[in-house]
């Protein structure tokens, strides 16, 4: 991949960009693995529900995904597709199992840390801003004009089925937690390897 500066022309930090430094592999931290809801999608016109516009949705989120999707025909010689962005696995009924795949994709990234040890205030506020991010990203993907029209077509090809998640208005009812609270002992896994 190609570097792509996190920064508006003035040198200001796009959203969703941390000012820290990055870690050195295998330091500690308090940094959680990037948690995400999986969306489970169909591309079947009579089951789809189409893209919509959640409350709370702010494009801004997305300026350096906005960035990233403009600069992708120079550096890859073609227009971006929904594969370049997530990674859907294809399941029975014309649905697919939508997860993560690269840099800007569903995780929400950044936003995990306080869950493991979070109250059920915290955990329910964490579990709104990753299902709000998750709404937020196929919104964006399917509208804004930002989006390469070809990636907009696409991903409007795809929406939430009107048989899956009826109670939860029609997205996955669990967040995908990847990793929680971390042990620290006297044996380091990278000292037996």
């Amino acid at each position: 991949m190609w570097k792509i500066s996190p920064r508006y022309p003035d040198g200001k930090l796009m959203p969703e960009v941390s000012p820290g430094p990055i870690g050195k592999n295998g330091a500690a931290d308090r940094n959680e693995q990037a948690y995400n809801f999986r969306p489970v999608l169909t591309n079947d016109p009579a089951n789809r529900l189409p893209w919509t516009k959640p409350a709370g949705y702010n494009p801004r989120t997305f300026n350096l995904l906005a960035k990233y999707l403009q600069e992708w025909p120079a550096k890859m010689h073609r227009e971006p597709n929904l594969d370049d962005v997530t990674n859907p696995v294809a399941i029975p009924n014309h649905k697919a199992d939508f997860n993560n795949n690269g840099a800007f994709s569903t995780d929400c990234t950044g936003h995990s840390k306080e869950y493991p040890n979070g109250s059920y205030s915290e955990r329910r506020k964490t579990w709104a801003s990753h299902l709000l991010y998750t709404k937020s990203f196929f919104c964006f993907l399917a509208s804004d004009p930002r989006v390469p029209e070809s990636l907009r077509d696409e991903v409007n090809t795809w929406g939430r089925p009107k048989d899956e998640f009826q109670d939860t208005d029609h997205w996955p009812n669990q967040l995908y937690i990847r990793e929680g609270r971390r042990m620290v002992g006297e044996v380091h896994c990278a000292d037996n390897v």
